[in-house]
């Protein structure tokens, strides 16, 4: 079941990848990397020239989560076929709870190496969302597209990680690009 949901999810991914790429020929203005503060500040600074206040609305959105859990934790659930460890990262993730979590781990789920860590990840969505759409990872998406975005600064850092193991080019078009985005990663 879960390899059927894969191949779906990548085939979706690939598809969003097309269009994204083309459109963001036009919402990608050119970039310059910043460190981790000074990403933040501009996030939150960043209301002047040509930016609109969706995309400033975005980036403040992005500056609100929490930064607990590093996003190297979250792609080690992905990697780790270890019940012990995936207990211990889903416990982390528990205690340290927010919202700005759901979309990652959403990507977890499709990406995790075990059942077992598969159905942690949704057990903890389940939890801490109050819903119940089992792995139905559409209707998780309607659900998280109606919420206001709630994203960690290290989101798009942790698709260019996720992603490079699918396409070694996701990996430049993710990285560091938080605080261009004027959509909903």
């Amino acid at each position: 079941m879960r390899n059927t949901k894969q191949f779906y999810g990548y085939f979706l991914l690939a598809a969003a990848v097309i269009v994204i790429a083309s459109v963001g020929k036009l919402t990608y203005k050119a970039h310059a990397p910043q460190s981790g503060a000074t990403q933040s500040n501009a996030a939150q600074s960043n209301t002047t020239g040509s930016t609109s206040t969706q995309q400033v609305t975005h980036q403040a959105a992005n500056t609100a989560a929490t930064e607990n859990i590093p996003v190297s934790q979250l792609v080690d659930i992905v990697k780790t076929v270890d019940e012990h460890v995936i207990d211990k990262l889903i416990n982390d993730l528990d205690e340290h709870w927010h919202d700005a979590y759901i979309a990652p781990l959403l990507e977890v789920y499709d990406f995790a190496s075990s059942d077992y860590a598969a159905e942690k990840v949704l057990q903890l969505l389940q939890t801490h969302t109050k819903q119940a759409f089992g792995n139905n990872m559409v209707k998780w998406s309607q659900w998280l597209w109606n919420q206001p975005a709630s994203y960690s600064p290290d989101y798009a850092n942790f698709k260019a990680i996720l992603y490079r193991h699918v396409d070694p080019a996701f990996e430049g078009y993710f990285l560091n690009r938080a605080n261009e985005t004027t959509i909903r990663l």
